[in-house]
């Protein structure tokens, strides 16, 4: 959705993440850099990078500006090795801040190790807001605003990450898509967590076919000689169901989870 530079705020004497939509892209690309914006902006929470500010640079391009996190991406830790402890540690905090945002009414949509950042005391920052989407499922939560004016999606487009997200959004099925969608990718990352291996691996095409193939993923039946937790288990079949209905497990119930490994 943009390049991210590191700058520096003068005046207050902080370093900042500057998020810079490229040149000659569409107008709907314009409102949905905006839209993240907005969202990201709203969304009070630990495991949320905070949003400063917005507006247009020199070159009259969108921009919005954040705070920087020194650290790097989930991905890159869990390739230099990062523990299973600790790479669960990360999980649980990414299930907390996406339990916060459903309660919200907001969908990531995108989730994924890459979109996820981990600090030098490892604290976990879910990041990249660009492909939300607003429910306002729950009654009683105080609902994301969104005055953007952005395109909805249109049906049949596949927005996501082939390989973190589920089945109905492989398929372009728009109106199907809600928190049980961002189980899924909550689901896929608890695999390759468990079992050291992507849960769709090969070229995107077998990504693709994957996803469409696989009901309930074990990461125990997949790697018997690893000891994986018979309760993360079950909550990691539970949460890749081909059917969105059958996901009968929600971000927050994940977290806790974890949290009580």
């Amino acid at each position: 959705m943009g390049e991210v530079r590191r700058c520096r705020d003068r005046p207050l004497a902080r370093d900042v993440a500057m998020k810079v939509l490229p040149h000659g892209n569409a107008r709907i690309a314009r409102w949905r850099f905006l839209r993240e914006a907005r969202v990201q902006a709203q969304l009070r929470h630990a495991g949320v990078v905070p949003v400063h500010d917005i507006g247009l640079d020199g070159d009259e391009r969108p921009f919005f500006t954040m705070s920087w996190i020194e650290g790097r991406s989930f991905r890159e830790a869990l390739a230099a090795g990062l523990a299973r402890g600790a790479a669960l540690d990360v999980l649980t905090q990414v299930c907390r801040a996406v339990a916060y945002a459903h309660a919200r009414g907001v969908v990531h949509r995108d989730l994924k190790p890459s979109n996820v950042r981990v600090d030098e005391d490892g604290a976990a920052y879910l990041m990249d807001w660009g492909l939300a989407k607003l429910t306002c499922e729950e009654e009683e939560a105080e609902p994301i605003t969104d005055a953007s004016g952005a395109i909805e999606t249109r049906a049949g487009s596949v927005l996501g990450t082939i390989g973190y997200m589920s089945p109905e959004q492989l398929r372009g099925e728009v109106e199907r898509v809600d928190t049980s969608a961002d189980v899924y990718g909550l689901g896929a990352m608890l695999f390759e967590v468990l079992t050291g291996a992507p849960l769709h691996p090969g070229k995107r095409a077998q990504r693709a076919l994957s996803i469409l193939r696989t009901d309930g993923a074990s990461p125990a039946g997949w790697a018997p000689a690893l000891t994986i937790p018979p309760a993360l288990d079950e909550a990691c079949v539970a949460a890749t169901r081909l059917d969105p209905a059958a996901r009968e497990i929600s971000a927050s119930e994940l977290a806790a989870l974890l949290s009580a490994r």
